[in-house]
């Protein structure tokens, strides 16, 4: 079943939002971004929400395989995070200005992978599928063997991307948590770890 045009520009608009908040926070984030444990907590809280939707989604649609996709994507989410902690724990710089705000800055390699399979996770639903996954939810779908198969693999993908983009900003609050705990913080940037 294919989507009309008129069918497909909301979720584009949507698309093209959420590419946009994730260009703007990588380009903070790669430059130097202040610290705010809300923002950090908040964004992460967003695109987990993103993830939640998709599932959601995939439980009315496609019953039979979000049971084992659900449980898969539970583990994965969890231990991804637990990843993106121990990897941006490594990686991020964090310093104090003059002015005392604290900073941070890290490579933008988890915020690409987060954005490419959320992309390939729409489009997926969108042309072949045939759904909007932010549309509203109809009954239940009969996918092809081929289709179930690659939905499947592109969720466990993208629960993945979600699980290191939500350890990723768990990783920065808790590096400069444990900044603030320091008795004397550094005042000025540390020399730059390698990107990755």
């Amino acid at each position: 079943m294919a989507l009309s045009a008129s069918e497909i520009a909301p979720t584009a608009i949507f698309l093209v939002l959420v590419v946009v908040l994730l260009a703007r926070r990588v380009y903070q984030s790669v430059h130097g971004a202040s610290i705010n444990p809300t923002s950090l907590l908040a964004l992460a809280g967003f695109f987990l929400l993103l993830f939640v939707v998709t599932v959601v989604e995939g439980l009315y649609l496609f019953p039979s395989l979000s049971l084992v996709d659900l449980g898969v994507d539970s583990v994965l989410i969890v231990a991804s995070a637990w990843v993106g902690i121990r990897y941006t724990r490594r990686r991020v710089e964090i310093w104090r200005r003059p002015d005392g705000v604290w900073m941070y800055r890290m490579g933008m390699v988890i915020a690409i992978v987060y954005l490419t399979l959320f992309a390939v996770r729409l489009l997926l639903d969108l042309f072949v599928v045939g759904l909007d996954p932010f549309g509203p939810v109809g009954s239940s779908v009969t996918l092809s063997p081929a289709a179930a198969a690659a939905l499947l693999v592109v969720d466990a993908l993208f629960a993945v991307s979600t699980g290191l983009f939500l350890g990723r900003n768990f990783g920065v609050y808790l590096v400069y948590r444990a900044a603030l705990l320091r008795p004397s913080p550094p005042s000025a940037p540390p020399i730059p770890p390698s990107r990755g």
